[in-house]
């Protein structure tokens, strides 16, 4: 098991102190989404090569304490929430809680739909680029699932804000960038 330091990090390799001046980025997992179904499901290291593009330095922020015993690759360190912190708080919250190592990134990336709030809440806070890639739309979701107004609400102000402070949005299919243009009125 690995040993964190005072903010929660694990490390998978690499500790120089002057890359922790270069060109960082942090990815956001979904609430409900783990680095082990990364790792179960054989996507972690592609998932790693697509975030850590442009970067020098990864950093994913991860909500599921049974993530601390994954082996990442060199260059990569996990961000894992306080052991009394709930879940869906820390989904939230996470860039308050390692504002340490968001104020030295550069690039913030939200994975998925429930994964908008935090990089969204860390660009505002932080400044740097913030990356959405959705293979999963919330809101989309929500509505063919037939959910009360309250929780549609949430995921639209949500996709909605996020949606327009990116500078870049990803979608997984043609449909999706139809549906954020015609929803939110995203270019």
């Amino acid at each position: 098991m690995r040993k964190r330091d005072s903010e929660g990090v694990a490390r998978g390799g690499g500790g120089d102190p002057d890359r922790e001046r270069a060109m960082t980025a942090v990815v956001f997992l979904s609430y409900g989404t783990s680095l082990h179904d990364w790792d179960c499901q054989g996507i972690l290291e592609q998932e790693v090569r697509v975030h850590r593009e442009g970067a020098d330095g990864l950093f994913l922020v991860a909500p599921d304490l049974d993530d601390v015993g994954i082996l990442l690759p060199s260059g990569v360190r996990a961000l894992f929430r306080p052991r009394w912190m709930p879940s869906i708080v820390y989904a939230l919250l996470s860039p308050l809680v390692h504002w340490r190592t968001m104020r030295r990134s550069q690039i913030f990336h939200g994975h998925n739909g429930r994964a908008l709030w935090a990089p969204a809440v860390a660009r505002k806070l932080f400044g740097g680029k913030l990356t959405l890639r959705f293979g999963y739309l919330w809101s989309w979701d929500a509505i063919q699932r037939g959910v009360s107004s309250f929780r549609l609400w949430v995921a639209l102000a949500s996709e909605r804000w996020a949606c327009r402070i990116a500078d870049r949005i990803l979608v997984a299919a043609p449909w999706q960038a139809v549906y954020l243009k015609q929803i939110h009125g995203i270019e």
